[in-house]
């Protein structure tokens, strides 16, 4: 795992910039790279379709609360990975595991409080809402309530009164209101609400989510990825839950962010039996805000979502706990 640096970097401020992303580890698992953009402050600055050794580089001077977002196009632009950094005086890195970056003092304080979520040191709800209070005026606070791996730790309920304690001029700004659209969609999904449909295409057929959720049956909806180790180490667990409850329930693979055919030699390593949705890439991360994944969303027979989020026992508890009703 990720683990911020020992000591703070010294520069910072206004002044030239070298932000670099090194993506030879993502290349190294079969992904490529299409293509990288580089917005500031919401404005276009440039397109990267190369990189030499699988780092894309950019550079410039940076002003007061400039704030960049890169946006990696993944496999033929199906998926995209975004990250947002404050442009500084300095050397900034971008950390691939968490998405964040690192190397200047606004964003190593931000990939701290990051990596200190994500990784499972023992940080309180109310430290969270202090660093974002103490920083509601400066970009540290976005920063860390627009970063995806954050966001997939806490519960978006929470994500939007964080955001609320941010100041007016940070949240009205365009990479506020980017980030404001991301929490609000991802509310929109949550339990409770109606299932959001959406298709996946793979070798001219075409499924929909709707073939399977609303269908009088529980649906336990598994977006995983080949590649993904905690996606893999969740499946035996859905296997139980296959054979456990048999056609009491249906258990769904969804193939996100996945080469398809890298999916369908992981159904056969790992003896999947249920059914799965191929090639659905970020059609359904897209309509269900899935910053992470595993993501696993049990819906009820009428396709309301029940529950979010669940894994090992306690998705099983709460399939049980469905059956019941």
């Amino acid at each position: 795992m990720a683990a911020s640096c020992n000591k703070k970097p010294s520069l910072g401020g206004p002044g030239d910039y070298n932000l670099t992303w090194d993506m030879k580890r993502v290349l190294a698992t079969g992904n490529s790279i299409d293509s990288v953009s580089f917005f500031v402050n919401g404005q276009h600055v440039s397109t990267l379709t190369e990189a030499e050794n699988g780092k894309y580089v950019f550079k410039g001077e940076a002003a007061e609360k400039d704030i960049a977002k890169l946006v990696a196009y993944v496999n033929h632009s199906e998926v995209q990975a975004v990250v947002y950094v404050a442009l500084e005086a300095g050397d900034i890195a971008v950390e691939n595991e968490l998405q964040c970056a690192d190397g200047t003092p606004i964003n190593y304080d931000a990939f701290d409080m990051i990596s200190k979520v994500v990784n499972g040191t023992n940080v309180s709800p109310s430290e969270i809402i202090s660093f974002v209070q103490e920083h509601s005026a400066d970009v540290r606070s976005l920063l860390v309530v627009g970063n995806e791996a954050f966001r997939s730790m806490v519960p978006p309920a929470d994500m939007q009164k964080l955001f609320e304690l941010i100041h007016p001029e940070l949240k009205n700004s365009v990479v506020g209101k980017e980030i404001k659209a991301a929490i609000d969609k991802t509310c929109s999904t949550l339990a409770g609400a109606k299932f959001v449909d959406f298709a996946a295409t793979y070798k001219g057929k075409t499924e929909h989510l709707s073939d399977y959720v609303g269908k009088g049956k529980i649906v336990v909806a598994d977006f995983w990825a080949s590649w993904c180790v905690p996606c893999r180490n969740e499946i035996p667990n859905l296997i139980e839950l296959y054979k456990k409850y048999g056609d009491k329930i249906v258990v769904l693979g969804i193939a996100t962010w996945d080469d398809p055919e890298e999916t369908k030699k992981a159904i056969t390593e790992l003896k999947i039996p249920y059914p799965q949705m191929l090639n659905a890439q970020n059609a359904g991360s897209d309509a269900y805000s899935i910053m992470g994944i595993p993501e696993i969303i049990v819906f009820s027979p009428d396709g309301t979502i029940l529950q979010r989020g669940l894994r090992g026992k306690e998705l099983d508890n709460a399939v049980a706990e469905a059956l019941k009703s």
